[in-house]
């Protein structure tokens, strides 16, 4: 991976601490404890925070950290310099001022998530994005002015603002002089935005198109136009399904194609698959001898008054009556009514009490040695 930082913080002159994001936010990126730290060590209180942005967006909340820490060291300025989107323009927006360059563009949209579980979990996950969802939408009221359904209307549609409208719109206080677009050119280009552009404005679209077009084109041009493209996060995630984090990271760290992913994630899955396989085998084994073992136990005599092997005795339905026969069966059975099958129990009492397991064993063995010396004598 490039691992060449696009990230600073600074104490500059005349009561300055300058602050550069020209990264995505969170963990491939900015992170919020990077940030805090790093702020803590160079800024002071009172001196004029000045943060330039041009970042794609990324985690919601490392963004939310950021932005109430540029909100708690006041005076403060956000400069965007090439586009500040997603998250990065609520990071925009938490400075006391915040301006733009003439050729920046801000843009606004709802928050996404991604989980991996049951209908409990997907709901939980909704709830989360729905309730940052709303404290993202409040910080862009308290800033422009305008109404909530406005700035909802405005996240639904994943809207675009230049320099200009985001001044009209009331996100940015001003405009300041355009930047060349060179600093982080692969940052739009790689990232999946639905719709790259302010709906309905021709005259937008038209520039826009043409600059995610020059910032593809340069990063072609580095790269090399017959190198093969390395997977974004989104694309993984869709092309391996059910991918773990672990397995993600590590095709990132490898630059995997979607295609080298695929493959890698078919060849876990198909492991996956045989190693259950191999365990249910295993554990069909198990059970077949313990039946078989069952069958071939001699019973026990019941003198008057003495219950039989397996019965409560004086140790209850799941206590321990003193046997380890009977304890090892009195443990399947207790494991069997919560629910597992018979093999799942076996493997729950021999995984979870290895003792009793040793015990019944040297029982069951003693009492079969002991079975076969009263056979022998029984045919002198």
């Amino acid at each position: 991976m490039n691992n060449q930082s696009w990230y600073s913080i600074r104490a500059a002159a005349d009561k300055v601490t300058e602050v550069f994001i020209f990264d995505e936010i969170g963990f491939f990126g900015v992170s919020a404890k990077d940030f805090i730290d790093d702020l803590k060590a160079n800024h002071k209180k009172g001196n004029t925070l000045k943060v330039s942005i041009s970042s794609p967006g990324g985690s919601v909340v490392d963004g939310l950290a950021i932005g109430q820490m540029i909100t708690e060291n006041s005076p403060s300025i956000a400069s965007v310099k090439g586009m500040a989107a997603s998250i990065a323009a609520f990071i925009a927006i938490k400075a006391d001022t915040m301006e733009m360059a003439e050729n920046s563009l801000l843009m606004i949209h709802n928050p996404e998530g991604v989980t991996i579980g049951g209908s409990d979990d997907h709901r939980k996950m909704a709830d989360f994005i729905d309730k940052n969802r709303d404290m993202i939408a409040s910080a862009f009221v308290s800033k422009t002015g305008k109404s909530l359904q406005e700035i909802q209307d405005f996240m639904d549609a994943e809207t675009w603002f230049t320099a200009s409208e985001a001044v009209d719109a009331g996100f940015a206080d001003s405009i300041i002089e355009p930047v060349k677009m060179a600093a982080n050119a692969g940052a739009l280009a790689m990232h999946d935005f639905r719709n790259f552009a302010p709906l309905g404005r021709e005259d937008v679209t038209g520039r826009a198109a043409r600059k995610a077009n020059v910032m593809a084109d340069d990063v072609t041009k580095a790269a090399g136009s017959d190198a093969p493209k390395a997977a974004t996060l989104k694309e993984l995630q869709a092309a391996c399904d059910g991918g773990g984090n672990d397995f993600l990271i590590a095709q990132i760290e490898a630059e995997a194609t979607v295609e080298q992913a695929s493959k890698q994630w078919m060849k876990a899955l198909v492991s996956e698959r045989d190693t259950a396989k191999t365990e249910a085998v295993e554990a069909k084994t198990e059970v077949d001898t313990l039946k078989a073992e069952a069958e071939e136990k001699p019973k026990a005599p019941e003198p008057n008054g003495v219950a039989p092997l397996g019965n409560s005795g004086s140790g209850g339905e799941s206590g321990e009556s003193g046997d380890p026969i009977a304890n090892w069966y009195d443990a399947i059975a207790a494991e069997m009514k919560q629910g597992k099958t018979e093999p799942k129990a076996i493997h729950a009492v021999v995984t979870g009490n290895p003792e009793l397991h040793a015990a019944y064993l040297e029982a069951y063995n003693t009492q079969h040695a002991s079975g076969r010396s009263g056979a022998k004598a029984a045919r002198k």
